[in-house]
């Protein structure tokens, strides 16, 4: 079984630490120790952090008077900071670790979200609400174990295709994401986390469940044969760091299932209705149900998803969303046009080039 122990810095009262700490753990299915610390000098917190630990969870506002304890006069983003710089250093003998933010949100709000400049120093960033949402909680945990893999694996491994799983000779990698990469092959940290925001949580080289089905025209829910379908792409599913966390497939390998197994190569200017008839035919299944329009005038041959509701969407039906952070191996975020009109979009905004296009959409949907 997975073993994990994180030293905690918090200037809450013992008692309060405590009962965080125990609600974190019981969502935990492996072993996780969580050791909580009050803040004291940065330079005890590193020599502390040099015990054993893979990695450490930080408040951000750690002024709180302790018992005991003399006063600190900085915030966890500063203490992330003096981390990440030790880390890096080659004689302070810290190495590589995760780090998470967990703070009430009212103080992200006010202390981390409009500090830009410390964005990048966190593995993870949490409220402290979601210990009121059981189910949200026990899947950050289990983040927080992918997280902790992650850097495990890179520290061991020689290159960044061992890191993803792939054999050395695998020629579908986009190389303009080797190059990205290969700049962060000695800062852990940034290899982590660059493989995170850029190839797991995207799409684009890898898609997920949802996407894979959607450009496959299937229906998940009201389809039982999807497993098979699944099951005929295995060899095409992701093995890399996080993949404990994420079901992801290959993309350039499911095209070219496509066209070799289901003979057609065209398969993104077909309805789903096509679709799904040429892999019921090709695999020899029935239980398959395909997508269906939810909008008048809407096209079926769809192809991305919304960012917020997942609804599917071709890419004619939707709206790019403005993002400055894509990289060039990543696909655009798409929002629908109900989430738009719904005022759902939270922090995505319509990119200038789609708002003329949401009015079109709106008149041919009738909204």
């Amino acid at each position: 079984m997975t073993s994990i122990n994180l030293l905690y810095i918090d200037d809450d009262q013992p008692q309060q630490v405590k009962g965080l700490i125990e609600a974190i753990i019981s969502k935990a299915s492996f072993d996780l120790k969580i050791t909580h610390k009050p803040p004291t000098k940065m330079s005890e917190i590193a020599i502390e952090l040099r015990q054993g630990y893979d990695g450490i969870i930080i408040d951000q506002k750690l002024d709180s008077f302790v018992e005991g304890v003399e006063p600190v006069d900085y915030f966890g983003a500063a203490l992330a900071q003096n981390l990440r710089t030790l880390m890096a250093g080659k004689s302070d003998n810290i190495s590589y670790k995760p780090i998470i933010l967990l703070s009430l949100e009212s103080l992200l709000i006010e202390y981390y979200n409009p500090d830009s400049s410390s964005h990048d120093l966190f593995d993870l960033v949490l409220s402290k609400s979601i210990l009121e949402q059981p189910e949200l909680l026990e899947k950050k945990v289990h983040l927080i174990k992918s997280i902790v893999n992650a850097y495990k694996r890179a520290h061991s491994e020689d290159s960044l295709y061992q890191l993803l799983s792939l054999s050395s000779n695998y020629s579908l990698l986009d190389k303009r994401f080797e190059i990205y990469i290969s700049q962060y092959d000695k800062d852990i940290h940034k290899l982590v986390t660059s493989i995170h925001s850029t190839l797991l949580r995207s799409s684009g080289m890898l898609v997920s469940e949802i996407t894979l089905a959607t450009r496959l025209g299937i229906n998940i829910e009201e389809s039982p044969d999807w497993h098979q379908v699944i099951g005929h792409l295995e060899e095409y599913k992701y093995n890399g760091i996080f993949s404990d966390y994420y079901k992801r497939w290959w993309w350039a390998d499911v095209e070219l299932w496509i066209n070799k197994k289901l003979n057609c190569p065209i398969i993104k200017g077909l309805t789903s209705e096509k679709r799904v008839e040429i892999i019921k035919e090709k695999l020899g299944l029935e239980r398959l149900m395909p997508i269906h329009s939810v909008h008048p005038g809407q096209s079926t041959k769809f192809w991305v998803n919304c960012i917020i509701s997942k609804e599917p969407l071709d890419t004619i039906d939707a709206l790019r969303a403005s993002s400055m952070e894509l990289k060039p191996w990543e696909d655009d975020k798409y929002l629908s046009i109900k989430t738009v009109l719904e005022r759902r979009a939270e922090k995505y905004k319509v990119h200038p080039e789609d708002r003329t296009k949401l009015d079109r959409i709106r008149a041919r949907f009738k909204l």
